[in-house]
């Protein structure tokens, strides 16, 4: 999810600073960042939220089902008696699948418009995670790919909805917008398990299939919380559009090393929290193999914490710089999947599992900062290339714990992917410049 929030806020920012709809004074400094400064003086004034319900309840529903893979992992491997390999390339179809639908969602937005595309996207999502239910193996990955494609297409297509439809306060409708996404990827386990008790048929998903059907249905007869009919139709639509025709690459960033450095962090990261996040709930139920123990609870603590530790980003930030947060989060990380790897207990991966996404929290959003630091206004075009890295690193990962898994016939073997991964982060991000280079960069230009 993050990947694709942070690229479509991204590209939209850029928009509309060219666009002139939110004019920063100081230009260093994005329009939604501008804009913030401006209300904390008092001009303009607070505007309220325009966040349709409809909106916000499909948002939850696609939180729930970017990480239905992690708690259903264990229900379906025993279903179809799947190796860890087979089930790694459940998440292998998932994100490749949301990888494309992010590609044409632009494409398809100015096409259709924001109502039906959101329509037939969240359409789709519901007949796949029927399908998911109710088609056999090797079947059910054209279903997971389906509703990964659904998803590459209705969170850009709603990020990108709200921020039209919220002019005055984006910012601010993109965090209560992504809280609500937040909320359906916590709830995530513990609505599988209701849906789906021992011995129950997978089928049981037609439940959570019936409600993006119902989203889908009143998504196009909204009125009162309508965007422009088409993308094409709003100045910072006509520069997305345009950045998307010109394909949003800048060469100055990859003629510096840091392009490839923050390329690497992109991937590590997004395929860390992926391999933890989505196989953490078999590794909990293989370890206790007890009827009516709570494994599933598992991805909501990871998914949970993660959540808690950004709110308190911010306030960690007037302690620490950028770089030394997010070395700190690495390392607190490190600390949690190590824990994991020889937790014995389902207690024991309940704390390990907190901690690993307490660490994480602070690492992906801090480095995005660290980007728009090193390249300034270069850092939007580059976008789109470093979503796609982190996009990459979320389907490769996971696929690489379950390949090794079956290989050593051992999950614990596999998650020794995102250790190490977490070790390359470490690495890696020492490469980056420092502060005070930074400042002598700028003062030489």
């Amino acid at each position: 999810m993050w990947i694709f929030d942070c690229q479509v806020r991204g590209g939209h920012e850029t928009a509309t600073e060219r666009s002139g709809a939110l004019r920063p004074t100081d230009e260093k400094r994005g329009p939604i960042l501008s804009q913030q400064s401006q209300i904390g003086n008092g001009h303009p004034p607070r505007a309220p939220y325009d966040l349709s319900p409809v909106i916000l309840a499909g948002f939850v529903l696609t939180g729930t089902v970017t990480t239905l893979l992690g708690p259903i992992l264990p229900v379906i491997s025993s279903k179809w008696l799947l190796s860890d390999l087979g089930a790694g390339d459940l998440f292998l179809a998932q994100f490749l699948g949301s990888t494309f639908g992010t590609i044409i969602s632009g494409f398809l937005i100015v096409r259709l418009g924001f109502d039906r595309l959101l329509a037939v996207g969240f359409g789709v999502m519901a007949l796949g995670v029927a399908a998911l239910g109710l088609t056999p193996w090797p079947t059910c990955i054209v279903a997971v790919t389906a509703f990964g494609v659904a998803l590459g297409l209705t969170i850009p297509a709603i990020n990108l909805f709200v921020s039209e439809n919220n002019p005055q306060r984006p910012a601010a409708a993109l965090s209560i917008l992504n809280a609500a996404w937040s909320i359906g990827a916590v709830v995530s386990p513990p609505l599988v398990a209701l849906l789906i008790v021992p011995g129950a048929r997978i089928g049981r998903l037609l439940g959570l299939a019936a409600m993006l059907a119902i989203v889908a249905f009143f998504i196009p007869i909204l009125k009162a919380h309508r965007a422009p009919a088409s993308l094409e139709e709003t100045p910072s639509g006509r520069d997305v559009m345009a950045d998307s025709s010109r394909g949003r690459f800048d060469l100055r960033v990859w003629l510096r090393a840091q392009g490839f450095v923050f390329a690497a962090l992109f991937f590590l990261y997004v395929g860390i929290e992926n391999s933890v996040g989505g196989w953490v709930a078999t590794y909990a139920h293989r370890l206790t193999g007890q009827p009516g123990a709570r494994w599933e609870l598992a991805p909501s603590l990871f998914w949970g914490t993660l959540i808690l530790g950004r709110i308190l980003v911010p306030t960690m930030l007037r302690y620490l710089s950028e770089a030394r947060l997010v070395t700190a989060g690495l390392l607190v990380t490190t600390l949690g999947v190590t824990a994991l790897l020889i937790s014995n207990s389902l207690m024991s991966v309940f704390l390990s599992v907190s901690l690993a996404g307490l660490g994480l929290s602070s690492v992906f959003p801090t480095t995005i900062a660290l980007l728009t630091q090193c390249f300034g206004r270069a850092a939007s075009p580059a976008g789109a290339p470093m979503f796609g890295f982190a996009a990459l690193g979320g389907a490769c990962l996971p696929w690489l714990v379950g390949f090794l898994s079956s290989q050593f016939a051992s999950i614990r073997v596999g998650l020794w992917v995102p250790l190490l991964a977490i070790l390359a982060m470490l690495a890696v991000n020492g490469l980056l410049p420092t502060a005070d280079e930074r400042a002598d960069k700028s003062s030489g230009e």
